[in-house]
């Protein structure tokens, strides 16, 4: 039996947020919370790719689905914040 890979597990865990998270700049932001949790436990680069790969499709689903400049920038001011946890 195969186990699925890190890769598998985040895009499973985020993928289906990220599309279904239309005009909701609350979610994005606890979205990108999540991933730097998640990144600041992890020590393997490439895991730590995923997760930046994670982050960067919330930052598009945000510049596709938001509507206010306002929510936008807070999501991308967060991810500031929070960019070196996934580095």
């Amino acid at each position: 039996m195969r186990t699925g890979s890190f890769e598998d597990y985040i895009r499973l865990s985020f993928d289906l947020i990220n599309i279904n998270t239309q005009c909701n700049h609350a979610v994005f932001q606890r979205m990108l919370r999540a991933l730097a949790l998640i990144a600041s436990q992890v020590v393997a680069l490439e895991r730590k790719t995923v997760l930046r790969e994670q982050a960067v499709l919330v930052l598009d689903f945000t510049g596709q689905t938001l509507k206010t400049d306002y929510e936008k920038q807070c999501v991308q001011d967060l991810y500031g914040e929070l960019r070196s946890t996934w580095l």
